[in-house]
């Protein structure tokens, strides 16, 4: 827009148009292919940063599930000790021998 502002304006004044418009032009035209460079600059510098942003996510779930089974770890290791402390305090049976005869030797002598 300020080119063809510009192509107006001189040439209302009548005077030599040509050479200041060719180079504005030229500026444009390099304006232009450094901008076209410094995107795609930008863009291979975002790759690896989009891919670390992925590791990030991945790696801040993977934590999140260590939690959750170190909760649950605890919890099992909970109830164990409970069911060991319940089985500590339940009554034996116990049977007391008082008479025993040893059949084995009975066996082996009547072969």
């Amino acid at each position: 827009m300020q080119l063809l502002d510009r192509k107006t304006a001189a040439s209302a004044r009548g005077g030599d148009t040509l050479a200041p418009l060719a180079r504005e032009m030229q500026n444009l035209g390099i304006d232009i292919r450094d901008r076209k460079a410094r995107l795609v600059l930008v863009t291979k510098k975002l790759e690896p940063l989009r891919n670390a942003a992925e590791e990030f996510q991945a790696l801040e779930w993977t934590q999140d599930e260590i939690a959750t089974l170190r909760r649950a770890t605890d919890e099992a290791r909970a109830r164990l000790l409970e069911v060991e402390r319940q089985a500590d305090a339940a009554p034996v049976d116990r049977v007391i021998v008082i008479n025993a005869v040893d059949v084995t030797l009975d066996a082996g002598a009547a072969q």
